[in-house]
């Protein structure tokens, strides 16, 4: 259901919003043949796991390079122009965000962040983001969710610490944001 040619690479803010409400197949419906993660995220999860947040362990299952049924690719930094980039933003992110905001500049990708200093960092750079509040109005513009269940899974996102932009999903809001990404 991607727009054809577009490749997504996720954070583990937002594919942690998703495990935390069971929801890791909305993104697997909405961005299986065009969806990345980096090692330093993989990293991150498997810390998580390890220091007791068992909810991330289904992330395992979806990876490809540990599940034969998996959709979300791992990728590497390559190149010393993403090392360079990753020791840049290491500075002021995380591992994971530097990585993935480093990925996403170099290999024209959509950063899917949630990380108020990465996606500032990305806009400064002119890379196309998405988050949490657009995968939700993506999956109802898409007819994978209604509104009443994107609004739902807002508020149980919240109610787990999420900190969203806005309360609730309404009709101006997703025509808007909608036309603001992909």
């Amino acid at each position: 259901m991607h727009k054809a040619g577009k490749k997504y690479i996720f954070d583990n803010i937002v594919l942690s919003n998703f495990l935390l409400v069971n929801q890791i197949e909305l993104l697997k419906s909405l961005y299986q043949e065009c969806a990345w993660t980096s090692i330093q995220v993989v990293d991150e999860l498997t810390r998580g796991i390890d220091e007791g947040y068992a909810y991330l362990k289904i992330a395992e299952k979806h990876l490809t390079t540990i599940a034969p049924e998996g959709w979300l690719s791992i990728l590497n930094l390559e190149t010393p122009q993403e090392n360079r980039f990753y020791l840049r933003f290491r500075q002021s992110l995380d591992p994971g965000e530097a990585a993935c905001l480093s990925l996403a500049i170099t290999r024209q990708m959509v950063l899917a962040t949630d990380d108020k200093a990465g996606r500032k960092l990305g806009l400064r750079y002119k890379v196309n983001l998405t988050g949490t509040i657009g995968i939700l109005v993506r999956g109802i513009r898409e007819e994978c969710l209604t509104l009443s269940t994107g609004n739902q899974l807002l508020k149980e996102m919240i109610r787990y610490g999420y900190y969203s932009p806005v309360k609730s999903l309404d009709e101006s809001l997703i025509n808007e944001y909608f036309s603001d990404i992909d």
